[in-house]
């Protein structure tokens, strides 16, 4: 994607200013960054990417330092033993609280926005929460960040600046027509590098966070971050990560069912991707055709169709048909105010798609 047009609301730093009502924050997340650090320790392959050589310089001679503590051996039993990776380990990040205390939220313990690995084994979570925080305390991470903050600070400039210049905030919320989400946040991933993620952290009470985490690839002559357009794409799928889920968690069954009858269609090649069950499958094919919607309505309809050509390429044959079931949605707002409401519509043209996928962009 080369162009974007620029229409963000002004974005809020966490860490420099105090808080408004902002539709978009851009903040490095300690959290994030030391669970990120401590399954790069543990051996994931997707937390031993990192881009940002300074970072891993930094990360190793903190990790040397501390070899003999008792998180290490706890992350890497996750991280192997249990096969804990990806994005689990974020969403565990999210949920607590932030330091010094750092234990799980009481009231999102068994929130369904805290992925399944931490609420089925509480015991193995209460273990690595209080060897996560002994970590913090007894590595100084803090310190550490403040030794680092001239790389951090750089880094949260720069996709903060990105996020202005490319991002048109306020389009989630309208397009999806949830206003559960009082706050979307925008990180870079200082650690995981070529992955990205969003998420959501539910309350009780039905208010949500989304968050989208964004890998950091590129460095710049000095060795510090920098981002590009292809960031500003990471940016607007990732930030459509925690409405698609949040409509998935109340779909009825019906959907559930037809996305299963089309991942049977294209499981190996869905596997091949990454996407290993029909709920994956789903979740994405729906962010990457908000991707399509969002182009369509914010840069042009060329740039949706260039998009749908990519997805394609990518394994994801019946894209245009979602793509083109989510402008009937996005047209029709009167008749559906919301996305959910559109459900029962979305069911009725994935089953046609099983029937005959969509060749036209």
């Amino acid at each position: 994607m080369s162009t974007i047009v620029v229409r963000c609301c002004a974005v809020l730093v966490l860490l420099t200013t105090p808080v408004f009502a902002q539709e978009v924050v851009v903040q490095v997340d300690p959290r994030v960054e030391l669970v990120s650090a401590l399954f790069r320790s543990g051996g994931r392959r997707e937390y031993n990417q990192g881009r940002v050589p300074r970072w891993n310089v930094a990360l190793d001679s903190l990790f040397n330092a501390n070899a003999g503590h008792a998180a290490l051996p706890i992350a890497r039993r996750l991280a192997t033993q249990y096969n804990v990776g990806f994005f689990a380990p974020i969403s565990l990040a999210l949920h607590l609280r932030p330091a010094p205390a750092l234990g799980v939220v009481p009231e999102l313990a068994t929130a369904a926005s805290l992925h399944r690995t931490w609420t089925t084994y509480p015991d193995s979570t209460t273990a690595f929460v209080a060897a996560f925080a002994s970590f913090w305390g007894e590595s100084r991470f803090d310190a550490f960040l403040r030794a680092h903050s001239a790389l951090t600070d750089t880094t949260r400039q720069r996709l903060r600046a990105l996020v202005e210049r490319g991002v048109v905030a306020p389009w989630f919320r309208r397009f999806w027509g949830d206003s559960s989400i009082s706050r979307l946040t925008v990180m870079p991933g200082l650690t995981v590098a070529t992955a990205s993620y969003g998420l959501d952290v539910a309350s009780p009470d039905g208010k949500r966070e989304g968050y989208a985490v964004i890998g950091v690839t590129k460095t710049d002559v000095d060795g510090l971050p920098r981002f590009d357009s292809t960031d500003v794409h990471t940016v607007i799928h990732e930030l459509n990560h925690p409405y698609v889920t949040a409509v998935l968690r109340r779909a009825p069954p019906s959907l559930r069912s037809v996305s299963d009858s089309l991942y049977r269609g294209v499981a190996a090649e869905m596997r091949r991707i990454g996407y290993g069950t029909a709920d994956a499958m789903l979740n994405e094919a729906l962010v990457r055709a908000a991707v399509i919607r969002y182009l369509r309505t914010t840069v042009s309809p060329s740039a949706a169709a260039t998009e749908i050509d990519a997805q394609r390429r990518e394994g994801f044959v019946w894209i245009a048909d979602v793509a083109a079931a989510l402008d009937e949605y996005d047209t029709n707002r009167d008749r559906y105010p919301g996305f959910d409401a559109f459900v029962p519509v979305l069911v009725e043209r994935l089953r046609q798609a099983m029937a005959a996928p969509s060749s036209k962009p």
